[in-house]
């Protein structure tokens, strides 16, 4: 074999093993993603937390959710039933579960301007829009005016107290929407006025308070899901 032809061989053999690499490279790319994927879901769909659920703590593991536990959420009809967390401003919990792990899926909190005893006129919550009913995922449901007429109740458990919830409205708001998403500066009035112009759906319910649950619309716009519903009096948790 002459010196071009040896050249052209070991070009050929160094092509086939850049190919090689390349091709290894991107199956390990691939394979983390899914991997990644899969904790993403794994983490957003443990349903070990319901162990902290107020009234069901008789088998409580050794890891311990964080003392920024303001509440317990749960809605009538979709699978949200987790705890309510409030960190130091609304970033703290977009990628924190409730045991102060790192968690793409973060967690369900209420806005840090808000009191953490819910007795603020316009309490406001958020939550990952994310699939097979995690997080706020279920939140959608609320879009189906069929489903909206059927389910119209949940609770938030404050302490040994528990709050009746009556869903009243759907909102699709913008992200930057002035009223919706400034608790600390909103009466009950406003908010209700704002539901009146802006709602997909509206029903009156009485009630001294008003609670709020957002989500993503889409993970690459701004527009936001956001429920409402009334919070009435409070009944002593049954052990």
């Amino acid at each position: 074999m002459n010196v071009p032809e040896r050249c052209v061989h070991i070009l050929n053999k160094a092509e086939d093993l850049a190919v090689f690499l390349l091709c290894l490279c991107l199956f390990f790319v691939g394979t983390y993603g899914l991997y990644d994927s899969f904790l993403i879901v794994h983490q957003a769909n443990d349903d070990s937390i319901l162990k902290y659920k107020p009234g069901s703590e008789d088998d409580i593991p050794e890891q311990k959710i964080s003392g920024n536990m303001t509440a317990w959420l749960t809605l009538e009809g979709t699978e949200i039933d987790d705890p309510v967390m409030q960190g130091e401003d609304n970033f703290e919990y977009l990628n924190k579960n409730p045991y102060g792990e790192y968690s793409l899926a973060g967690s369900i909190y209420l806005d840090s301007r808000n009191s953490p005893d819910y007795s603020d006129e316009y309490s406001l919550l958020y939550g990952h829009h994310m699939e097979n009913s995690a997080m706020f995922g279920d939140l959608d449901l609320y879009r189906q005016e069929k489903f909206f007429r059927e389910y119209t109740e949940g609770t938030l458990t404050v302490g040994d107290e528990v709050r009746k919830i009556t869903v009243i409205a759907v909102l699709n708001v913008s992200a930057t929407d002035p009223v919706i998403f400034s608790p600390e500066n909103r009466t009950k009035e406003e908010i209700l006025d704002k539901i009146r112009r802006d709602h997909m759906y509206y029903r009156q319910a009485e009630g001294e308070q008003l609670i709020a649950f957002s989500t993503c619309r889409y993970p690459d716009t701004t527009e936001r899901t956001v429920v409402v519903g009334v919070l009435e009096q409070s009944y002593e948790l049954q052990q």
